[in-house]
């Protein structure tokens, strides 16, 4: 999705201990993890799982 689209879901997320967080990966399709170097992508998502438990 086009990050305007984004943002504006993210907003829609409030309940309480929601953390919500756009990170935007500049060249990519939305099927990102089937692209090259996907493994950069994999390594962000886990570090931000790590770093928000």
């Amino acid at each position: 999705m086009p990050p305007k689209v984004q943002m504006s879901n993210a907003r829609h997320y409030k309940a309480e201990g929601t953390i919500t967080d756009i990170k935007v990966f500049p060249g990519r399709s939305h099927l990102m993890a089937v692209q090259e170097d996907w493994q950069e992508i994999a390594d962000y998502a886990l570090d931000w799982a790590l770093a928000h438990t």
